[in-house]
C-alpha cells in the first residue's frame, strides 16, 4: 500500500483509511497479542498486535469509529478516531496497564499550551541551471551537473536533490526563549506516511529538533511526490504529571522524484515525467513545476444563476445547473455527498453529481429570511439542523429512500417555546433535549464521539449520546459579554459570548471553534479556550497600525464574518461577507497565518447597485473569482471547499489545482519560460513537447514495453536512440549524427561514466549508495570534488 493510492473497500464510492500504531507495556516493552476491534462495527474486522507491538487495520475513511484494545490481565481500552481518506492514520502509542491509571484533574487555566513552529526544507522548484553561476543551487542545497551530447541540442543532467541521498528535513522549534513555569518536559510526535516517530526533552528555551525522513513509508516503500506530515508537540508540567497538553501542526515534505529517463540517476534535458497525484512536473534539466501548490481553483457545482420556483417540480437530477432558491446551508457528508439547504428543501448532491430532495421544511414558505444551519455526525452519519425560527434542533430520518418528504425529521431538541432569562428549570439542562426550551439556535456541528454542539442565543449548548442536554459555556442571565483575553489562554468558565453565529469541529484534534462577532475562538477538549483569528476590539496588536494586512491571525481583523469550516487537517477556513463590496473567504493554517482563499474584493456594490456584476471567475483561480453573500461553507473529507454563494444562487466549489486533462485523454502542462506545452499519457509518461505559440510538435517520445525510453525524435526529424539491456540497464546513446556515447554503470546502478570515440567525456564517482556526487571529471581530465 504505497502512498496516494485508493483502497476501495466495503462498498461504492467508499475511500479507505489505514489505521497505524503500536501497543505497549508502561515500562515500554511492545505488546504482542492484543486483540484490536470496531466497537459497534464488528463486520469492519479485527486485528491482533504484532510481535513489536505494531499493527494495522484498513477501514472507511472519511468516518468516525471506536476501537476497542483487550488482552488478559490488562484493562480493556477504547479509543474513538476520526479517520481521513486515503492515507494512513497514525495513532499515538496505546500504553496498556493493569490497573487504572488515574489522570490527576488539575487546574489548567494558568498552563500555558506549546506554540510549535514548523519549518519543512522548501519544496526543490529551482527555476532552471545558469552556467555562470556554476553547479551550485543554494536555495534548495542542491548540486546540479550536465555533460553535452549530439552535438550540443540535448544534454544528460543530473541533479543531487533528485538522489536517495537528499533527504527531506523538517525543524520543529519546540519551545521559546522563555518557557513557562513548572513546565518539566515536553513531548514531540511526528507521523509521516504511517510512520510515527518519538521523542520527550526536558523543558529549556529555545529546545528546536531537525526531523529527517528518509522518503519512505511504514512498509518500507518509497514514496514519491509530497506527503503531509502530523506534528504534536506536547507540554507536560511539574504539578501535573501525566497530562500532556498537545498542539498539532502539519508540514508538507518531499518525497522522492519521478526519474523519467532511468540512465543511473542522470536525465535528458527534454524528457520529463508528471506525477498525476501530487501535482508535479519533473523536467529533464531538474526543474520542478509543483502544480498542486499553485493557489486554488474554483468552478460550480449546482446552481446557474437562476432561480427555482418554490414547488420545485425539477429538483431531482444532475446538480449541473440544476436551479437553487436560496441556499443558506451546507455540510458535507463522509461519503463525499453534500447536503444543501436551499431554503425550503434539503437537497443531497452525491459523489456522483446527482442530486435529489430529502426534506421539505413546509412551515417557512412565508419567511424569506429564514436562517437555518446543517451538519453531519461523523459516527452515525446523521444530519442535523438547526432552526432558529421554530427553535428547534432537528435531525433527518433518512437521507436516502424518503417516503414523505414533510414527515422525514424528527425532534432532537426544543420544544419551540423560548426560554426567558433567569429560567427556573435553567432551560432544561440535565433533562431530556427534547423536553428542554431553546433561545435561539443557531450554528451546530457534531464531535467525534457523536456530541451535538449548538449555539443557543449567547450560550453553547451540548447534547449527548443519551440525548439529555446542558449548556457547555455561558449562562441564561442577562450577564453581559465579558472581554477576552487578548493573547492568553483563558478557562471556559470565565467566558462570556457577545453574539455566536457558527461552530465548527476540528477533526483534527476535537476541538471546537465558535464565531462570535467576528473572532473565532477554540475550545480545546480540556476546555481551554483561546483566540484563533481576529481581534477584539480591545485588543492593541502589537507594533503595527495597519494590521488589515497582518499575515499572523490573531492579528488580523475579520469584517463580518459570517461561517466557519475546518478540513481534516486543520486548517479554518471563515467567510466575510458585508453583502457589498467583501465577499470573500481567508484561510488560518495551523501555524496560525491567514491568506485569502477565493473572492476578489468588488469596485461596486454588490447589495444596491443593479450594474454590479457578482459572479466571475469560475475555472480560475478563486482569489481572483468573485462571490456575492457567502452565507455557509463546508470541507469534504478530500479536503475540497464547497461556499453556498447566496448572492449568485450558486454551489461553488474549491479544490487543489492539479494537471489539465484534455478531450485527448492526455494531461496538459505549459511552461510560459520555455514557450513550451508538454503532454503526457494518463500514468505521466511523456509523449510529445509542442511549442506554445505555433502548436508545431517540438519533440516526439517513443518507450520500450517496459516503459523505458527507446527513442526521442525532433521537429527536424533527428533523433537520439537509447539502447538497454534486458534489464533495462542503458548501454549507449546515438545521436542525430550517427555518434555513439557508451554509458558505463557503478555497482549501485549510478552513471559512471560518458565515453565517445575513445576519449572520456565525463567520470563520476558518488558517496556510497547516496547517489550523490563526490567527483567529476571532464574530457579536460579537470576533477570538480564535491562534499
Amino acid at each position: 500500500m504505497s502512498s496516494g493510492s485508493c483502497y476501495l473497500l466495503f462498498s461504492t464510492h467508499r475511500h479507505a483509511c489505514v489505521i497505524r500504531g503500536q501497543v505497549m507495556t508502561s515500562d515500554g516493552t511492545p505488546l504482542v497479542g492484543v486483540n484490536i476491534s470496531f466497537v459497534n462495527n464488528p463486520l469492519f474486522g479485527y486485528t491482533i498486535s504484532r510481535q513489536d507491538g505494531s499493527f494495522d487495520l484498513v477501514t472507511n475513511g472519511g468516518i468516525s469509529i471506536i476501537l476497542r484494545f483487550e488482552r488478559a490481565p490488562f484493562i480493556t481500552q477504547e479509543h474513538t478516531l476520526w479517520l481521513p481518506w486515503d492515507r494512513f492514520f497514525v495513532m499515538e502509542t496505546i500504553i496498556m496497564r493493569h490497573e487504572e491509571n488515574e489522570i490527576p484533574s488539575c487546574d489548567l487555566s494558568n498552563f500555558a499550551r506549546p506554540n510549535p513552529i514548523v519549518s519543512p526544507s522548501p519544496l526543490t522548484s529551482f527555476a532552471s541551471s545558469c552556467a555562470e553561476k556554476g553547479p551550485i543551487v543554494p536555495e534548495i542545497q542542491a548540486l546540479q551537473e550536465e555533460i553535452a551530447i549530439s552535438g550540443g541540442k540535448m544534454r544528460l543532467s543530473y541533479l543531487s536533490s533528485r538522489t536517495p541521498g537528499y533527504k527531506s528535513v523538517l525543524r520543529v522549534s519546540l519551545t521559546h526563549p522563555t518557557i513557562p513555569f513548572n513546565l518539566m518536559k515536553v513531548h514531540l510526535m511526528v507521523a509521516v506516511e504511517g510512520r510515527l516517530f518519538r521523542k520527550w526533552f526536558a523543558a529549556a528555551p529555545d529546545l528546536s529538533y531537525y526531523f529527517i525522513w528518509d522518503k519512505t513509508d511504514v512498509y518500507n516503500q518509497k514514496v514519491f511526490g509530497l506527503s503531509e506530515a502530523f506534528v504534536s508537540v506536547g507540554y507536560e508540567y511539574e504539578s501535573c504529571p501525566d497530562l500532556i497538553l498537545w498542539e498539532k501542526r502539519t508540514a508538507v515534505l518531499q518525497g522522492y522524484e519521478i526519474d523519467a529517463s532511468r540512465l543511473g540517476g542522470w536525465s535528458l534535458d527534454k524528457h520529463h515525467a508528471l506525477n498525476i497525484q501530487s501535482g508535479i512536473l519533473h523536467k529533464g534539466n531538474g526543474e520542478n513545476q509543483f502544480v498542486s501548490q499553485q493557489p486554488p481553483v474554483i468552478g460550480s457545482i449546482m446552481g446557474n444563476g437562476r432561480r427555482r420556483s418554490i414547488s420545485c417540480p425539477s429538483c431531482n437530477g444532475l446538480a449541473d445547473g440544476n436551479k437553487l432558491l436560496a441556499p443558506v446551508a451546507l455540510t458535507c457528508g463522509s461519503d463525499g455527498s453534500l447536503y444543501v439547504g436551499d431554503f425550503n428543501y434539503i437537497r443531497r448532491i452525491f459523489p456522483s453529481g446527482n442530486v435529489t430532495n430529502i426534506l421539505e421544511l413546509r412551515y417557512i414558505t412565508h419567511s424569506p429570511a429564514h436562517k437555518y444551519y446543517l451538519t453531519t455526525d461523523p459516527m452515525s452519519g446523521a444530519v442535523f439542523l438547526s432552526d432558529t425560527n421554530s427553535r428547534r434542533v432537528f435531525k433527518i430520518k433518512s437521507t436516502t429512500v424518503v417516503k414523505d418528504l414533510v414527515k422525514n425529521s424528527e425532534v432532537v431538541a426544543g420544544t419551540g417555546d423560548q426560554c426567558l432569562p433567569f429560567d427556573d428549570t435553567r432551560c432544561g439542562d440535565g433533562g431530556k433535549a427534547t423536553e428542554a426550551t431553546l433561545t435561539n439556535p443557531r450554528g451546530i456541528t457534531v464531535d467525534k464521539s457523536g456530541l451535538i454542539y449548538f449555539v443557543d442565543g449567547t450560550m453553547i449548548r451540548r447534547i449527548d449520546q443519551n440525548g439529555v442536554i446542558s449548556t457547555l459555556l455561558g449562562s441564561n442571565d442577562l450577564t453581559s459579554a465579558r472581554p477576552l483575553s487578548c493573547d492568553s489562554v483563558m478557562d471556559i468558565s470565565q467566558v462570556r459570548l457577545e453574539w455566536p453565529t457558527d461552530l465548527a469541529i476540528n477533526p483534527m484534534d476535537n476541538s471546537l471553534y465558535v464565531l462570535d462577532n467576528n473572532v473565532v475562538l477554540q475550545i480545546s477538549e480540556n476546555h481551554q479556550v483561546r483566540i484563533v483569528a481576529g481581534r477584539p476590539m480591545h485588543c492593541q496588536v502589537p507594533g503595527i497600525d495597519h494590521f488589515l494586512l497582518s499575515k499572523v491571525a490573531i492579528h488580523a481583523t475579520l469584517e463580518s464574518a459570517t461561517a466557519l469550516a475546518v478540513s481534516h487537517n486543520g486548517v479554518l477556513y471563515i467567510a466575510e461577507t458585508d453583502e457589498k463590496k467583501i465577499n470573500r473567504i481567508r484561510q488560518v493554517t495551523t501555524s496560525g497565518e491567514i491568506s485569502l482563499v477565493a473572492g476578489a474584493p468588488s469596485g461596486c456594490d454588490c447589495k444596491n447597485d443593479a450594474n454590479c456584476d457578482c459572479f466571475s471567475g469560475d475555472d480560475g483561480y478563486a482569489k481572483d473569482a468573485k462571490l456575492n453573500t457567502p452565507s455557509s461553507l463546508a470541507v469534504c473529507a478530500d479536503g475540497e471547499l464547497y461556499v453556498a454563494d447566496l448572492g449568485n444562487i450558486r454551489i461553488r466549489f474549491i479544490r487543489k489545482n492539479k494537471p489539465f486533462l484534455n478531450t485527448q485523454n492526455m494531461y496538459e502542462l505549459s511552461s510560459p519560460i520555455d514557450q513550451e506545452l508538454y503532454l503526457f499519457d494518463t500514468s505521466g509518461k511523456h509523449l510529445y513537447t509542442q511549442s506554445l505559440p505555433t502548436g508545431d510538435y517540438l519533440y516526439n517520445f517513443t518507450y520500450t514495453g517496459d516503459d523505458d525510453i527507446t527513442f526521442i525524435t525532433d521537429n527536424n526529424g533527428n533523433r537520439v536512440d537509447i539502447s538497454r539491456d534486458s534489464t533495462g540497464m542503458p548501454l549507449w546513446l546515438v545521436g542525430p549524427d550517427g555518434q555513439v556515447y557508451w554509458l558505463t554503470m557503478g555497482t549501485n546502478s549510478a552513471l559512471r561514466s560518458v565515453t565517445t570515440q575513445g576519449h572520456e567525456l565525463a567520470m563520476m564517482t558518488y558517496h556510497g549508495n547516496s547517489g550523490l556526487l563526490a567527483t567529476k571529471s571532464n574530457e579536460n581530465g579537470w576533477t570538480t570534488f564535491y562534499e
